[in-house]
């Protein structure tokens, strides 16, 4: 078993560290991990036990896998304990959860829309590609002091290609998509959800994205108002 060494001087205090184990179940290699076992010093608390479980986990994974229920690669098994339960009582958001980032597989050109449609979004492409010339250069920042942000809203049946066009426009402007799923960024916890689009936008703008938001009528317009208060994040 790997176990990771702590300072001898602490040996008299339990604290909480990975204990894991490889096993070869039918020729495939699998792992198991307790990622909070109660180690004293460099001792594992109940090696003895830990070992029979992990064995027992190992008998009926194997017994139990077949073609269409493959072997899994790695277990990972963890306790309720007070670490953990300080840890979940507070208000925390994963954002990374519910971006994907990826590159963009389509071109305007594989995208079929009317020319007028196609007008307006280049148009707006246009305006994002020369917006220091525009605001800075040309001086229309003073004029426009607010709101320079672009929100491109696509509506439509399913499957009639709003997220291929977000695509398309990320491949033009020569960015990744950051795809967004709203609904993982909603929190239980009051205020939590504003916070978690800022940073989504924040991060988005940060990596030089195309951000899009998957089921955006779920929004508020309170939402989408404090987001578009960021920038585009193209």
């Amino acid at each position: 078993m790997l176990f990771p060494k702590k300072d001898k001087a602490d040996k008299a205090k339990i604290h909480f560290a990975p204990a894991a184990q490889t096993f070869d179940v039918n020729g495939h290699n699998l792992t198991l991990t307790i990622e909070d076992a109660q180690y004293r010093g460099e001792e594992l608390l109940d090696d003895i036990v830990i070992e029979d479980m992990f064995r027992a986990v190992v008998d009926s994974v194997g017994r139990k896998a077949t073609k269409y229920n493959p072997l899994p690669t790695s277990i990972v098994i963890s306790h309720c304990n007070e670490e953990a339960e300080k840890a979940e009582a507070k208000p925390k958001s994963n954002n990374a959860d519910a971006i994907r980032s990826f590159s963009p597989r389509w071109t305007l050109d594989d995208v079929c829309v009317d020319e007028a449609t196609k007008g307006q979004i280049l148009s707006a492409l246009t305006i994002i590609q020369n917006q220091s010339k525009l605001y800075i250069e040309w001086g229309l920042g003073k004029i426009f002091k607010q709101n320079r942000s672009i929100v491109l809203n696509f509506y439509g049946k399913p499957g009639t290609g709003k997220t291929m066009m977000a695509e398309a426009i990320a491949s033009h402007l020569g960015k990744n998509v950051y795809q967004v799923n709203y609904a993982e960024l909603e929190s239980k916890y009051v205020g939590e959800t504003p916070k978690n689009i800022v940073e989504v936008f924040k991060k988005a703008q940060a990596d030089d994205a195309v951000l899009v938001f998957d089921e955006l009528p779920l929004c508020s317009i309170r939402h989408q108002q404090a987001c578009t208060r960021l920038g585009h994040s193209s």
